[in-house]
């Protein structure tokens, strides 16, 4: 018995410091959103949920208002051939 205590125990990673509370609704809304969602890779949805629960909600509703998420962003693949794929050429 005194052995087992001395094993620390597995401790997920919690970069945006939620509090029990928060990772208890982002467990049930992450799970919500597979269930919604089941085509998309549970890291989107992850992302989705910690972008949208750490940013202000003017930020958000701005935006939205502004409809910035249909332009593409910052890391878009404009176009072209990756030079791994022209090796067999």
């Amino acid at each position: 018995m005194e052995r087992e205590m001395d094993i620390p125990r597995y401790q997920p990673d919690n970069p945006f410091k939620f509090t029990p509370l928060e990772l208890a609704k982002r467990k049930k809304a992450l799970m919500e959103m597979e269930r919604d969602y089941p085509h998309l890779p549970w890291q989107w949805l992850e992302m989705t949920y910690d972008y949208c629960a750490t940013t202000p909600p003017n930020e958000l509703d701005q935006i939205i208002e502004e409809r910035r998420f249909e332009t593409p962003g910052r890391f878009t693949n404009n176009g072209g051939k990756h030079k791994a794929s022209l090796k067999h050429l």
